[in-house]
């Protein structure tokens, strides 16, 4: 008996970190939020610095709007999945530039 509830407990653990992978729904989003606005000045210091997504890297250019239009609406999934930026590298996003970044993906990604 104890053995099925420690493994039910373990399954509902595991369950409910798993659901943690998602990306919240933002009822407030900033909608004058705009590339040339704030988010350049955020995208160049976590996103395209040396040795990152500047011209030349293989996983895209984001040192210009152009550049970035392949990949944004991949941003708020990598953001919330953990993989960017990548763990270790600084700097790390605050849950308000994570936040930031998805309120600008979800109003469209305006450039102005």
């Amino acid at each position: 008996m104890k053995k099925i509830s420690i493994s039910s407990i373990f399954c509902s653990f595991l369950l409910i970190c798993c659901t943690n992978d998602t990306i919240p729904i933002i009822e407030d989003c900033d909608d004058t939020l705009s590339y040339n606005g704030r988010m350049s000045e955020l995208i160049d210091r976590t996103c395209a610095y040396a040795g990152c997504h500047v011209s030349g890297f293989s996983d895209g250019d984001f040192s210009t709007y152009n550049g970035l239009l392949r990949d944004v609406e991949s941003f708020p999934s990598e953001i919330y999945g953990n993989s960017m930026p990548p763990s270790g590298s600084s700097p790390q996003l605050s849950p308000e530039e994570i936040e930031l970044f998805n309120c600008w993906v979800t109003n469209g990604y305006p450039e102005n």
